[in-house]
């Protein structure tokens, strides 16, 4: 009996077509975090003030040091961050943690 071995994780299957479809699951990179469609509108003005409180305490939250922060913006009560020096990005909000 033939078996057909993974290259990549050692697992063993019985048909080809197993396989083939057990290695799109190695291929399946992590997705980011999606911004909710109600996030993708223009942000209401607010006070920088306001806004540097918001990130200060979505940093505090998450552990992040402040000084790694790359980029930001506040939409209503949601802080979106990216931090570096890879870029992963951060969506919090207000109340969540």
């Amino acid at each position: 009996m033939t078996t057909y071995l993974c290259d990549l994780c050692g697992k063993e299957y019985k048909s080809r077509s197993g396989l083939r479809d057990h290695r799109k699951s190695h291929a399946q990179a992590p997705q980011a975090p999606q911004i909710p469609m109600d996030l993708k509108a223009p942000p209401k003005p607010r006070k920088p003030h306001e806004e540097a409180d918001l990130l200060r305490d979505a940093c505090d939250a998450l552990g992040v040091d402040p000084e790694q922060v790359i980029s930001w913006r506040v939409y209503d009560q949601t802080v979106v961050m990216i931090v570096g020096p890879v870029g992963f990005k951060y969506i919090w909000t207000k109340g969540s943690s």
